[in-house]
């Protein structure tokens, strides 16, 4: 059959004219047009794949494509790369059980557990559909953002600004890009900050309720299950040595067990200078016992009960243990009587505190570069840390300078305060007005939210009104005054009730997390 077809199709083209010659030509030219059509398709659809890869690595594709729906609100391709952003550092923050106010610190710090994608993906969408449903619900309640929130905004952008270099990178634009995704910019950042802000305005108003319910009970149960290894058991301590089975030796013992524990009941003082009347002819202990303090101890309140060593530990943890309280202890096979006194449960109150600094920042310098083995330009690490040194010793000058000169005026809070506009850092003259008291933190305890230098200076037991100082923390040299001590103590309960706090609004969050409803769309696998 193709035989025939085959002589039906040359004898048609002989009836067009067209010999063997010419045959064999057109055959050939229908070959040719044939591997042009086949190019032509194949380079279109390179084109096409080459045009889409290029338009799915776009910013503008990850800036305006939709690739989360929830609670009325469409996230983009950039901003759920934020959000797994958040999602690694809050992931990090938990395994390491610190807290890292910087996104870009938390790639340098190894807790030896691996963080997989899928683990940032889940809590990226958690994250995304809590902070999407306490926006609605603080627009529902007519929450807006106030002034404090706006500048804690303000003040996030402003340190990224300020800081970028500190990390590595030559642009603001190349830390966004490295910490938070393609197409992050400050305008998006400020967005997604202001969006969360105004959540957290009505997560307050929730952990406003859940804390009002609280009871004095409830807070000392939770205390005492969680917090007792910051307390300590103070008591002073004196003990008496005899030759066990020489009852002479006993008496004697027991008589200066009676005189000192006497004395003790009078009061600390009293049990003091009874000591030293004691070992006033013992040149060495004469001179140990002048010391008020030569007798006090102090052991760990959660470690005590398991310390069976100590043959007074049970009267130590007494409940009903107050101060003043006096009583003797014997041992008679190992030849002892200890007499003791109980100074206190220390609870760890103190008062919190209000400090005003100038921060001097580091001048900022080019990034120093040099060519790896293979040929690309990295950073100079080394070479870094010299500059980085210079501009700390630098700043650290100019803050002496600066109090130097302050010390020689009138040196006082107002004119520190002068300072702190003039030179601080920290200070953004276009929010001046919203600064009712520049460079001032107020309420500061020890568990307060700062860098270690600065908090040790603040919290430091001897600090008195008016202490100023020079404190470096990685953020440049701080000018320091201390304003003074707040006349509310710093309760035994606060730690408990910050702590349980954050347990019961975190269940709280759990429970609703289950209704928020959302969708997914394919583009949100371009987030990363």
């Amino acid at each position: 059959m193709s035989g025939s077809k085959d002589k039906l199709r040359r004898r048609a083209q002989k009836e067009q004219g067209l010999d063997m010659r010419n045959m064999k030509e057109v055959e050939a030219e229908e070959s040719r047009r044939k591997l042009t059509r086949t190019a032509v398709i194949v380079l279109a659809a390179v084109a096409v794949i080459a045009i889409a890869a290029f338009a799915l690595n776009s910013v503008f594709f990850h800036r305006n494509v939709t690739a989360f729906e929830t609670q009325g609100t469409s996230f983009t391709i950039t901003d759920m790369s934020y959000f797994y952003s958040v999602a690694f550092q809050d992931l990090r923050e938990r395994q390491a059980n610190i807290q890292v106010p910087d996104p870009a610190m938390m790639a340098h710090i190894d807790t030896g557990v691996e963080i997989t994608p899928e683990q940032v993906e889940q809590r990226g969408l958690e994250i995304a559909r809590t902070q999407a449903y306490l926006n609605r619900r603080a627009r529902e309640e007519g929450l807006t953002l106030t002034d404090e929130l706006r500048r804690e905004v303000s003040n996030a952008i402003q340190e990224i600004e300020q800081t970028y270099m500190w990390h590595g990178f030559r642009s603001p634009a190349a830390y966004l890009t490295s910490v938070f995704g393609r197409g992050m910019t400050m305008d998006i950042l400020r967005g997604r900050l202001e969006f969360d802000a105004l959540g957290r305005a009505y997560a307050d108003t929730i952990q406003a309720e859940i804390k009002a319910g609280y009871t004095e009970e409830q807070l000392e149960a939770y205390y005492l299950e969680h917090f007792t290894e910051d307390e300590q058991i103070v008591y002073r301590s004196y003990t008496i040595f005899f030759a066990p089975g020489d009852p002479e030796s006993e008496a004697e013992a027991h008589a200066t067990a009676a005189t000192l524990e006497a004395a003790a009941r009078e009061g600390a003082a009293e049990f003091m200078d009874a000591i030293r009347a004691e070992v006033q002819d013992i040149e060495h202990l004469a001179e140990m016992y002048e010391d008020d303090d030569s007798t006090i101890q102090r052991q760990a309140a959660d470690a005590l009960p398991d310390m069976e060593h100590i043959p007074y530990r049970d009267w130590l943890l007494e409940p009903a243990r107050q101060a003043g309280d006096v009583t003797v202890v014997e041992e008679e096979e190992m030849g002892t009587i200890h007499v003791l006194y109980f100074v206190e449960r220390d609870e760890r109150r103190y008062f919190t505190a209000n400090v005003r600094h100038v921060l001097i920042r580091p001048e900022e310098f080019d990034m120093p570069m040099i060519l790896n083995e293979e040929g690309e330009e990295v950073t100079d690490w080394a070479q870094n840390t010299i500059l980085q040194e210079e501009a700390d010793a630098v700043a650290r000058a100019r803050a002496e300078e600066l109090l130097a000169q302050w010390e020689a005026g009138e040196a006082t809070e107002a004119t520190f305060i002068d300072m702190v506009i003039a030179y601080s850092a920290d200070f953004d003259a276009e929010t001046a007005d919203e600064y009712a008291e520049p460079g001032l933190f107020e309420d500061i305890n020890r568990q307060s939210n700062f860098v270690p230098q600065f908090l040790a200076w603040a919290v430091d037991t001897d600090r008195q009104a008016g202490d100023v100082g020079v404190v470096d923390t990685q953020f440049g040299s701080h000018i320091m005054f201390f304003v003074g001590h707040n006349d509310e103590m710093y309760r035994r309960y606060t730690m408990a009730e910050e702590s349980l706090l954050e347990e019961d609004y975190e269940a709280w969050l759990e429970s609703i997390l289950p209704t928020i409803s959302y969708q997914t769309r394919f583009t949100l696998r371009f987030a990363r």
